[in-house]
């Protein structure tokens, strides 16, 4: 019974995202007895969109309708990138420079981009 009340109240919402109305309407009307065919035809979906959601909505409820992390890029650079150019702030610069900058800092890296080092000199207000 929440549950429903929670779901027409996503689908009355303005501001719900499109992908979650048609979720919640999905389940809606295979609450009300629609057949598979039916639910896709109204709703605007394939057949196996609709399957999908029902059994997402079966095993795991309310939070099976949200979307699931994606694994995405991972990053090049690391925390640990970050503590070995301030290792080398830490240090003083190569002679004939009275102080680092992003090339410099690059360079004595050896493996990062002059723009990262940039980057994060400006986040860290450097």
């Amino acid at each position: 019974r929440k549950e429903r009340l929670e779901l027409e109240a996503r689908c009355r919402l303005p501001r719900t995202l499109q992908r979650d109305l048609k979720r919640a309407r999905i389940v809606l009307l295979a609450a009300e007895g629609c057949s598979t065919r039916a639910i896709a035809k109204t709703v605007g979906v394939q057949p196996r969109i609709v399957s999908h959601w029902r059994h997402r909505f079966a095993d795991e409820g309310l939070a099976g309708l949200e979307d699931k992390p994606r694994p995405g890029k991972k990053p090049i650079y690391t925390k640990a990138t970050g503590k070995r150019i301030l290792a080398l702030l830490d240090k003083p610069p190569p002679a004939g420079f009275a102080r680092w900058n992003g090339p410099l800092l690059a360079e004595a890296l050896g493996d990062v981009d002059v723009q990262y080092v940039w980057r994060f000199l400006r986040e860290h207000k450097i």
